[in-house]
């Protein structure tokens, strides 16, 4: 997924909020999630997120 803020659109924008759910079907997978700055090329820092279990987890 990929989303991109213009904020020339946007005068009084002070932040803006990423929110996702990630489910792992089993308690044997993983998953993995991490932001990407792709502005800048590079991963955004302290971004990872991994999952062991079979809840979902809304962050």
């Amino acid at each position: 997924m990929q989303a991109y803020i213009d904020r020339s659109n946007y005068e009084d924008l002070e932040s803006v909020v990423f929110e996702a759910s990630v489910h792992v079907p089993t308690g044997n997978q993983t998953a993995g999630v991490r932001l990407f700055n792709a502005t800048d090329k590079h991963p955004v820092w302290f971004s990872e997120v991994f999952l062991m279990e079979g809840a979902p987890l809304n962050f």
